[in-house]
């Protein structure tokens, strides 16, 4: 799991298992001297490697069945969130009973994260039964 998104650094670089500063520094320990090559090709510098990381938002990375779909239900949760603060509500719970909310949001997941309708309503059950418990 992503240590910044599960909360437990600010930054990638500030987690203590981190493999991060290891492609940016002279000396290599663990890393291959290709993985690091590349990774300096692509990034040249840190702080543009690091930008990358952070500014990931509404991307799904290809990986395995069960990671694509936490990626979506964390990025559908993520818009929830937003959507919850564009309209002012006190509790995120408004976006899924309030009509027109609940309308743009199932039309968002479905958009953003490129799925079918069904597809969003399975994710939208999901995030509303995680706020529904909070």
């Amino acid at each position: 799991m992503n240590p910044v998104k599960a909360g437990m650094a600010k930054k990638a670089a500030d987690y203590k298992y981190s493999s991060i500063k290891e492609y940016f520094a002279e000396e290599k320990m663990l890393i291959h001297e290709e993985a690091v090559r590349f990774i300096r090709n692509r990034f040249g510098e840190f702080h543009i490697f690091e930008a990358f990381h952070q500014g990931r938002k509404y991307e799904v990375f290809e990986d395995v069945k069960e990671e694509i779909e936490q990626q979506r239900i964390d990025i559908a949760e993520m818009m929830a969130h937003e959507l919850c603060e564009k309209n002012k509500f006190d509790f995120c719970i408004q976006v899924f009973e309030e009509k027109a909310v609940r309308e743009e949001y199932l039309k968002k997941i479905q958009q953003t994260l490129d799925v079918s309708c069904r597809k969003s309503q399975e994710i939208y059950s999901k995030i509303r039964k995680k706020m529904k418990s909070k």
